[in-house]
């Protein structure tokens, strides 16, 4: 007697430690919810919302408001489940009416705490009341298992509500709440009753069998479900009986039959023997596949191997066995059947697949890894981004928001509920009691492995509950039976004479499995996969998107919606000009019938002043930086540059004084009037030439200005462009398919590629000054044949280099001469002179002309390369760049798009002072008396630069038409390019761009953009 109050007073002493313990989180969930879930101030309770409330409120027309309350008053209660159910109404659902969601409840913040607490104390009570019931009916059952089991429902009712808007979604707290402390509690009782220990319940061995086959049957004729998948009948899962009744079947089989399996002189059972065991088995099997519901068949058939192996302490079962499932799997994998094939899919891929469900694994590990070691606090995580979060998957909302330690303190505490059944099976005064108690135990411990192993992704997921966790009442009161038949078989005693002690093989057996069981839970689960998951790579997990196909088939990347949603929290920094003028700014709720989420990739809703004239530049910067956007600030902007980053703040939101991410700002080094002056003057003179082929205006080029002294980028424009304010989803993806081949989103004034033409005589010249070249006088006879020269040991021939058809001979031409008129013979010479590696070596590290051809296929070209043509491209900006080294004194500075001293690049000479003031003098003859001659004139300030004419195999083959320089001549502070496409020549079509640049640039208006 005093054993049996021991055992009981054990149990209370473990009951009340951890029944305070889940208060405490009890108390800390309410209070997170209450702090985490949003409840405006004006927000519209619907179950208590009169008609007109709702008219007043919500802005409802009379009718349908009053048709609302009419389908309220005929529900059960009189009231909605939760919001969705009334969006699901037909009156609202064709009403069209577009409602905001946070503004609707269907409870208040009273009533909901009313509820929450009536539930808690009620799950308090029933276990309280549970203690007091062993006491009286079974006093030397087991002290461990309702402790243990407390732990397991308390954590579940806590995930249960966490997952759900304690505001807005349907109370399943309470349903799960009635499932434990009512329908659990009273199939915890039903084996521990006198007149049920009066059963001999070995006896009904094919009984159990009928009824196992009679409910399949049933369950796949009437039976519902989703996906084709029977898994209910008339409100309930008969799937979760008949597990228990198949164990009962087979322990009850093996025990009138023990040598069914185990002949001493047969080594293979006999067909008589083990032929109804395998044929009604394998019945429940078939028909759960017919049913197109693996797990449970897993599940089954894997308790029933551990059964037999038990029974016989032979591993030839369980070996063959898992074999046959191992097989069987293949084929359910290959034949698509049910949701097998989508699992193992998910299983083998998680995070890139093909199948339109594939992302559901994917999804519990983000929650995993998002919670980290020690999670994010309950009700303070996310777990309802988990599908199935309370259910299929509630261990990776266990691990979201207890972390790593909650979830391996869950994973013990399965382990000890095994441990202690097979205490109870090796203590079982029966060899029935003995099986049926390793039966339950090995049904409940598998049940376990199996789904932490599929949410993990060590196995592929099931679909099967967690033991006392998940949410269904089905399960729950199965669960609860199983305890409590447990708590019957060891609190059963017998006399010693009538006493079956197990034997030492028996013995050694259950504790290979039992230790087998808690190494899978522990080592292979607890450490191996949640300590990697959650404590090891649980940045890069968090932070991985997953590639799956939405519903309409096309794959796209999905990212963490945790930090998604978080990171859209954050404030996007501004783009502002040199002047600190806005370019790019975070819309306001007024503004966004003007905005657009087109630019940026994360789709933020942006408003741009600038218009047109800014708009490659602002879509380069609001963009991702990378090998082909070097301009790309999208993660300064928007205050991280990946999702990775985000995780700690994340996890740290809700402390006080927690640092938030933030976007920073941007200062472009343009000045916006400067932008727009160039970018309508490149449209205007685009404009006014004309195909030849066509006879429409043209529409393409670009135009660069740059502060000579600081390499600071003044204005970058591209045509054709497009309005960042009216462009369209539909626009943008025309944009991007470039159907039209105008390449409209490409930024020219960066990454368009041209031959240079004429201009690049400049960097040609500057080389001759490098290599005292600069005194060079070549005859120019117009047009000279067969030019020859050798590379590399080998002889190269140009058939015929010309000027232009509108120029005459030059005769005897010296360098000033040769740039003021343009001679290509002249510069075809100074080339071959040069030699290629000198100028490489100029056009390259002097002058950083990034495309320039390599070495041998400059030689290759030389002559050609040596006045622009041939093989030779450059952007607009590098050829800015060439007019502004030589404004500046020889020293190159690479451009500057960005006005802030932490983008200072590395300057490098290129030529001497002196050698620079020639060669800007040569330039300036250029504007007074060479092919630039009056384009000029009129303008507050002289100008010094070069024309180019290129020719290209483009459009109507046109000439491109170019110019590069600088002014004011003697001073130079600004350099420019520009270049229209098929524009024809340098002087007639970029010439007028680069006089407005000048232009504004020393005008009154202009004077934001000097120095």
């Amino acid at each position: 007697m005093r054993q049996n109050f021991s055992r009981r007073g054990l149990e209370l002493a473990l009951l009340l430690p951890m029944s305070a313990v889940l208060a405490l989180g009890f108390f800390l969930l309410f209070q997170s919810k209450l702090l985490t879930a949003t409840l405006p101030a004006n927000a519209v309770n619907i179950n208590q919302a009169t008609a007109p409330q709702l008219v007043k409120r919500l802005g409802l027309p009379a009718i349908l408001a009053q048709q609302i309350v009419d389908e309220r008053q005929k529900l059960r209660g009189h009231a909605f489940g939760s919001t969705s159910q009334m969006r699901h109404l037909k009156p609202l659902a064709a009403s069209g009416v577009d409602l905001d969601d946070d503004l609707l409840i269907v409870r208040s913040k009273a009533g909901g705490a009313s509820e929450y607490w009536q539930g808690v104390g009620f799950f308090f009570l029933a276990f309280l009341l549970a203690h007091i019931y062993l006491r009286k009916t079974a006093p030397s059952a087991d002290p461990f298992l309702l402790p243990l089991i407390e732990i397991l429902c308390g954590v579940g009712l806590m995930m249960v509500y966490t997952v759900k808007d304690p505001f807005r979604d349907t109370f399943s707290f309470l349903g799960q709440i009635r499932g434990v402390a009512l329908y659990g509690m009273i199939a915890l009782a039903i084996p521990l009753l006198k007149p049920f220990s009066r059963i001999v319940l070995r006896r009904y061995q094919y009984v159990y069998a009928v009824a196992a086959i009679v409910l399949m049957v049933l369950q796949i004729l009437v039976g519902s479900g989703p996906g084709g998948v029977h898994l209910q009948l008339f409100g309930f899962e008969p799937v979760e009986v008949i597990k228990i009744l198949l164990v009962l079947f087979v322990v009850s089989y093996l025990t009138q039959r023990p040598d069914a399996l185990d002949s001493p002189i047969n080594p293979l059972p006999r067909v008589q023997d083990f032929g109804p065991l395998a044929i009604i088995y394998a019945s429940v099997l078939l028909l759960f596949v017919a049913m197109k519901d693996l797990g449970p068949a897993v599940l089954l058939f894997g308790t029933f191997l551990t059964i037999v192996y038990l029974a016989t302490q032979r591993k030839i079962y369980p070996l063959v066995g898992g074999s046959l499932l191992l097989i069987a799997g293949f084929i359910g994998y290959k034949i698509h059947l049910g949701f097998f094939a989508t699992r193992v899919t998910m299983w083998l891929n998680p995070w890139e697949n093909t199948d339109a469900k594939g992302a559901q694994l994917g999804q519990g590990l983000w929650g995993m890894a998002t919670g980290g070691i020690f999670g994010s606090g309950l009700g303070m995580g996310n777990p309802g981004m988990i599908p199935r979060g309370g259910s299929d998957l509630i261990f990776a909302s266990i691990g979201e928001e207890m972390g790593l330690i909650g979830a391996i303190c869950i994973l013990i505490v399965y382990v000890l509920i095994c441990v202690r059944g097979f205490r109870i099976a090796l203590q079982a005064v029966t060899h029935f009691d003995r099986l049926l108690a390793a039966g339950l135990t090995t049904l409940l411990t598998l049940q376990t492995m199996i789904i932490v192993g599929g949410v993990t992704g060590f196995l592929p997921l099931t679909g099967i509950t967690l033991p006392f966790v998940s949410f269904g009442t089905s399960s729950l009161v199965v669960n609860f039976f199983s305890i409590g038949l447990l708590l019957h078989l060891s609190s059963k005693t017998l006399p010693n004479d009538v006493t079956d002690v197990a034997s030492s093989a028996w013995a050694r057996s259950a504790r290979i499995v039992t230790v087998a069981m808690a190494a899978y839970l522990l080592i292979e689960i607890g450490v191996f996969r949640l300590f990697y998951i959650q404590g090891i790579a649980d940045t890069s997990i968090a932070s991985r998107a997953i590639r799956t196909p939405d519903r309409d088939l096309v794959t796209r990347d999905h990212v963490n919606p945790r930090l998604r949603i978080y990171a859209n929290a954050i404030p996007r920094g501004t783009i502002y000009d040199r002047n600190g003028r806005v370019l790019a700014v975070s819309a306001t709720s007024e503004q966004m019938s003007q905005a657009t989420g087109l630019l940026n990739p994360d789709g933020r809703m942006r408003v741009y002043p600038g218009g047109p004239a800014c708009a490659h530049l602002i879509y380069a910067v609001e963009g991702d930086r990378s090998p082909t956007n070097a301009l790309g600030r999208n993660g300064d902007l928007r205050g991280y540059a990946s999702y990775a980053d985000l995780l700690t703040a994340y996890r740290l939101r809700y402390l006080p004084g927690a640092p938030r991410p933030k976007g920073e700002d941007v200062h472009l080094s343009i000045d916006l009037d400067l932008q727009q002056a160039a970018s309508r003057a490149l449209l205007d003179s685009a404009h006014s030439v004309h195909d030849r082929r066509t006879g429409k205006s043209k529409d393409s080029g670009a135009a660069v200005a740059i502060d000579v002294a600081t390499g600071e980028v003044l204005a970058a424009v591209t045509a054709p462009t497009f309005d960042p304010a009216t462009v369209t989803g539909a626009g943008m993806a025309q944009l991007l398919a470039d159907k039209d081949k105008r390449a409209t989103l490409v930024n020219r004034a960066v990454r368009g590629l041209y031959p240079p033409g004429s201009t690049f005589k400049v960097v040609t010249a500057a080389a001759a000054f490098e290599q005292g070249l600069q005194s060079t006088i070549v005859n120019c006879p117009h047009t000279e044949y067969n030019v020859k020269w050798r590379y590399n040991g080998v002889r190269y021939a140009r058939r015929r280099i010309t000027d232009d058809s509108e120029f005459s001979a030059h005769g005897s031409t010296d360098m000033p001469e040769a740039l003021a008129v343009s001679c290509n013979i002249y510069f075809a010479h100074l080339g071959l002179q040069i030699g290629p590696e000198a100028l490489e070596k100029t056009a390259t590290e002097g002058f950083g002309l990034a495309y320039f051809p390599k070495l041998k296929a400059l030689g290759e070209d030389l002559p050609d390369c040596s006045y622009g043509q041939g093989t030779v491209r450059t952007t607009p900006t590098e050829m800015a760049e060439v007019a502004q080294t030589v404004a500046n004194g020889g020293i190159h500075i690479p451009a500057r798009f960005f006005h802030d001293a932490s983008t200072q690049a590395h300057a490098t000479t290129v030529l001497t002072v002196d050698q620079a003031a020639q060669l800007q003098a040569m330039l300036a003859g250029v504007v007074t008396g060479g092919t630039a001659r009056g384009v000029f004139n009129g303008l507050p300030v002289s100008v010094a630069g070069k024309t180019g004419s290129a020719q290209n195999d483009q459009g109507d083959k046109q000439t491109h038409s170019w110019f590069i320089g600088s002014a004011p001549a003697d001073h130079p502070s600004v350099a420019f390019s520009c270049v229209i496409e098929n524009g024809g020549h340098g002087r007639s079509a970029a010439g007028p761009v680069c006089r407005a640049i000048v232009s504004q640039v020393f005008s009154p208006q202009g004077s934001s953009s000097k120095h």
